[in-house]
């Protein structure tokens, strides 16, 4: 019997691993696993990186598996670390690494196969983001844009790590993520990709994913005026890494970040931004 279109694009679909790094992530650590099995992607591969957790997180895991391909459970030195892990034992031919607290939409997976299998030469793509509170209700858009360099480089990190999915293969010339950095750790990474001559990078005009905003996230929610003071000085040590321009706009921001940090104003800047927040329609 002849095969029609759409099974031959079923058996072209790349495998793509999905790592999940967690540590003591009991609390939305099932909607994320979920939101992976439900996918139904015929070519997945699922790891699970666990940080030696201590509370209810390897339990909630092995009530999975069966449908978990690796988990490897040991001490490690924070998320890059952790993701890099993960990189290392994958076998997909492109990657996404997906936060304990975060999730996928429904098809978001077969979206993704499906623009791939036709489009293998594609180095990194990647979609939109939605963030969400931690009920998961909806807040605004992360706003990713169409691959501009110079917007990467010197205004914003548009590209969401949970919508984006990259090929192994192409790490070979950039390395992993680097265990250095806390709070920029992917957006490095995506400036390494810009940097390769010929690196296709793709955006595709669907939202995949929901990265959840809550005070124990690293890179937002609470945190210390410390740990503004921090990540904004790891903002600005990046851009001058990858900038040949003297001051960028990105830089004059995270000064006034600095500032704020330095001088332990965190809670009342947050204030304020709550005040003047305006959600985005879901």
């Amino acid at each position: 019997m002849a095969k029609n279109k759409k099974d031959n694009l079923m058996e072209d679909l790349p495998k793509i691993t999905v790592v999940m790094p967690v540590y003591n992530g009991e609390l939305f650590l099932k909607d994320a696993i979920q939101s992976v099995l439900n996918q139904n992607y015929p070519n997945l591969e699922f790891i699970i990186i666990d940080g030696e957790s201590n509370d209810n997180t390897l339990n909630i895991i092995n009530e999975f598996d069966n449908r978990v391909d690796i988990l490897l459970s040991e001490q490690d030195n924070g998320l890059n670390h952790a993701v890099n892990k993960g990189i290392l034992l994958a076998t997909g031919e492109y990657i996404c690494w997906l936060n304990s607290d975060d999730f996928f939409y429904d098809n978001a997976l077969l979206t993704v196969g499906a623009y791939l299998s036709e489009n293998r030469d594609i180095d990194l793509l990647y979609g939109d983001t939605a963030q969400v509170d931690f009920n998961g209700t909806f807040l605004k858009w992360h706003g990713a844009v169409p691959f501009d360099r110079d917007h990467l480089i010197h205004k914003r990190n548009y590209i969401p790590c949970q919508s984006a999915f990259f090929k192994k293969k192409t790490l070979a010339q950039i390395g992993l993520l680097d265990t250095s950095l806390k709070w920029c750790g992917d957006w490095d990474l995506w400036k390494r990709f810009s940097n390769i001559n010929d690196c296709k990078i793709v955006f595709i005009n669907e939202r995949l994913s929901a990265w959840r905003l809550h005070t124990s996230t690293i890179t937002s929610g609470g945190g210390s005026s410390k740990q503004m003071y921090l990540s904004a000085l790891e903002n600005i040590r990046s851009t001058r890494k990858y900038s040949d321009k003297l001051v960028t706009s990105l830089e004059m921001k995270n000064l006034i970040f600095l500032i704020v940090g330095l001088l332990g104003l965190r809670k009342v800047a947050r204030r304020v931004r709550n005040l003047f927040m305006v959600r985005d329609e879901f």
